[in-house]
């Protein structure tokens, strides 16, 4: 494979790193107003039970409509990305793409080379 001598530039617009974030938050949103549907069904007295579910079934299916918008941007730029040359995303399925770091553009690794995980990245900008 033929590996450029440089790296695209970031394209712009949010990263698909970005958008990951925000999927990640969200679906933990969605978990806990889900655990405290629990709670509220199991700890709470009946004659007001429905209320409140019926309450917290509102920021449930707010969390998941944002979680999919996140999700579909995620995609899109990640398509976006790859039609560029690169990826802001982590993960062995980008091995064949330049691995940009979504902020500064810094190369995290060349086509072809091991990838570099989240954590090992962020360790390395530390110092």
């Amino acid at each position: 494979m033929v590996v450029p001598v440089r790296p695209p530039p970031l394209l712009p617009g949010s990263p698909a790193r970005a958008h990951a974030g925000q999927v990640i938050i969200t679906s933990f949103g969605f978990a806990a107003v889900g655990c405290l549907q629990m709670a509220v069904a199991f700890l709470v007295d009946p004659s007001v039970r429905g209320l409140l579910l019926a309450g917290l079934a509102i920021p449930g299916l707010l969390l998941v409509v944002q979680t999919a918008r996140a999700y579909k941007a995620e995609a899109a730029a990640s398509r976006r990305e790859r039609a560029a040359g690169y990826t802001t995303l982590y993960g062995r399925q980008y091995a064949d793409l330049w691995q940009l770091d979504a902020d500064t553009g810094e190369v995290i690794h060349r086509p072809g080379e091991p990838t570099v995980e989240s954590s090992e990245w962020r360790r390395r900008k530390r110092g």
